[in-house]
């Protein structure tokens, strides 16, 4: 079997729902062709939708929501505090390599955000980064949203204090060297 057609039948696997909602188009294992040409046809495809080495253009497009936080003390306010930002993008391409983008992106992103709020530097030893299920989208996105969380504990009580939510590129900007 080829790997574009077990993506295709993959999303042939999804809810009554869902399907009723997709467009033939798009996916070319709802129409009534026959089973060999849908293979050879989805493996012309897949050659063909490859530009630069890039993800595929057969492959489904995903939401991928990841939520990086730490938790330190706050001796001046004598309180536990956490930050959490909540990430989310819709892309093409396998889960690893958007994972590992993400958090490479995320990462470095999250402690200059606590840097400049609170003058507290943490490590990438103490930063979570955690990652939900993937989720079908209509299209890609090239930006990631981002909602950031503040929460203050003292003993058992926590308050939870959302803060402007914040857009960043996908893709880092090359800066343009001076000559």
């Amino acid at each position: 079997m080829s790997r574009s057609f077990r993506i295709l039948t993959l999303s042939s696997e999804n809810s009554p729902q869902r399907l009723r909602k997709l467009s033939p188009l798009r996916f070319p294992n709802h129409i009534g062709i026959p089973k060999k040409r849908r293979l050879v046809s989805s493996v012309i495809q897949l050659r063909d939708a490859r530009i630069d080495g890039g993800p595929s253009l057969m492959q489904p497009v995903r939401t991928f929501r990841m939520t990086i936080s730490s938790l330190w003390y706050d001796k001046k306010a004598r309180r536990a505090r956490e930050y959490e930002l909540h990430f989310r993008v819709a892309r093409r391409g396998g889960i690893r390599n958007v994972r590992r983008h993400l958090a490479r992106r995320g990462v470095p992103y999250f402690q200059r955000t606590i840097y400049r709020k609170y003058k507290r530097w943490i490590p990438k030893g103490r930063i979570k980064v955690r990652f939900e299920r993937e989720e079908p989208a209509r299209k890609v996105e090239r930006t990631i949203q981002i909602e950031v969380r503040r929460m203050e504990g003292k003993g058992r009580q926590w308050k939870a204090y959302r803060m402007p939510s914040r857009v960043l590129s996908y893709a880092k900007k090359r800066r343009k060297t001076k000559r």
